[in-house]
């Protein structure tokens, strides 16, 4: 098959979890059908990078943020922000170019910020790959909120962001969800069995290879970019409730705080025993020497691709309910969960001071990324819904 692939940013280097999902879906589809990439990219690409292998064509428009404009257009009109951020007369222009000139199979489109260019496809099968539920995503970010201000710009996005994901929802072929949850949600909305499936995210085994601990140094590893409002939130809750009730229970412990834009969290941060690392090339190294994983997540939608890396590299992991949701996990089996800042400090000392237990979590985890979340099982499902929309 010929699979035009519609994305909102180029997958390539895999900084973030969006990128990571895109990547491993072309990686592994390429396989057995000719990918055709179109995307939208704030830097200008110069080198494709393995994604050169696995597509037969890539085709990128810069698209720079063009701040003031955007938030005009966002209170001026009906659009949702989400939408206008990557609105492009001259990626609409190179859409329709390839539409015209080439012959698909199926289109997939990345997110449903990016459906606003399925008006464009005619006769073809559309695939909408949702990544997350935007607008549930919003919404939580709404109610997190004491700002006045930010409850009403908030509250406007949801409702439009609604609007969109919910005509996508219904006009699309298929739609993918990464979680049973959220497949749940799409479904019972659009009322029509078989046109939602769960694929879920899933994790490079090859990669991430399982490293079982041999020394104990006591040190915790948090992942997260603070350009993002959830992370955000996770890192203040992370710092100011949890870290000092670990600090008062056990000495000597170390925080790795790995990410983008850390320069926003310097001036909260008061422990020598923590330091951030930005913009690393690769996050193995970090998972090799931690001894625990934390994700104190509050907000946030989809599944967390950092939680099956750690479960498949043999680093345990400590989150809370909302972060290891979608992934079929069990508490004291896999990870450990814990939903108060005193339980989740408890619960990440437990694993910095019990050897056996953290050797049962990760071998436990390990397995079951094996059976059930290695990228080359989950896009094999993908595939063969695809092959039946033919």
């Amino acid at each position: 098959m010929k699979i035009l692939f519609i994305a909102p940013s180029f997958p390539y280097p895999l900084t973030h979890g969006g990128k990571i999902r895109m990547f491993n879906i072309i990686k592994y589809l390429s396989r057995n059908h000719k990918v055709t990439l179109a995307c939208l990219s704030e830097d200008t690409i110069a080198d494709y990078g393995p994604l050169s292998q696995y597509c037969e064509e890539i085709k990128v428009v810069t698209r720079k943020p063009q701040w003031l404009r955007e938030r005009m257009r966002f209170v001026l009109r009906s659009e949702p922000y989400n939408a206008i951020r990557y609105s492009s007369g001259s990626f609409r222009n190179l859409l329709m170019e390839l539409l015209k000139s080439r012959r698909f199979d199926v289109v997939q489109i990345e997110f449903p910020m990016m459906w606003q260019y399925a008006r464009l496809v005619k006769d073809i099968p559309i695939v909408l790959d949702m990544h997350n539920i935007e607008y549930d995503l919003i919404r939580q970010m709404k109610e997190a909120s004491s700002n006045v201000l930010k409850k009403l710009l908030y509250g406007l996005e949801e409702k439009r962001l609604k609007q969109i994901e919910e005509d996508a929802w219904k006009e699309c072929s298929l739609c993918v969800a990464v979680s049973d949850r959220e497949r749940d949600m799409i479904s019972a909305h659009i009322r029509k069995d078989g046109r939602v499936i769960t694929i879920s995210n899933g994790v490079d085994l090859e990669r991430f290879a399982y490293v079982p601990k041999k020394t104990s140094e006591r040190r915790i590893l948090f992942i997260g970019s603070m350009d993002y409002i959830p992370t955000i939130d996770s890192t203040d809750y992370l710092l100011e409730e949890i870290f000092p009730i670990i600090l008062s229970k056990i000495e000597g412990v170390k925080l790795d705080i790995v990410g983008r834009s850390l320069w926003r969290i310097r001036d909260k941060l008061s422990a020598g025993e923590v330091s951030l690392h930005e913009n690393v090339p690769d996050i193995i190294p970090f998972l090799k020497k931690a001894d625990v994983l934390i994700d104190p997540l509050r907000i946030g939608a989809g599944t967390r691709l950092k939680i099956l890396e750690a479960m498949a590299a043999g680093t345990p992991v400590v989150t809370t309910s909302k972060g290891c949701e979608g992934i079929k996990v069990k508490n004291g089996e896999h990870l450990l969960i814990a939903d108060s800042s005193l339980d989740f400090a408890d619960a990440t000392v437990k694993l910095l001071t019990d050897r056996e237990l953290s050797d049962s979590l990760t071998g436990n985890a390990r397995q079951l990324v094996e059976e059930k979340y290695s990228w080359e099982k989950v896009v094999l499902t993908l595939e063969r819904a695809i092959r039946a929309l033919g």
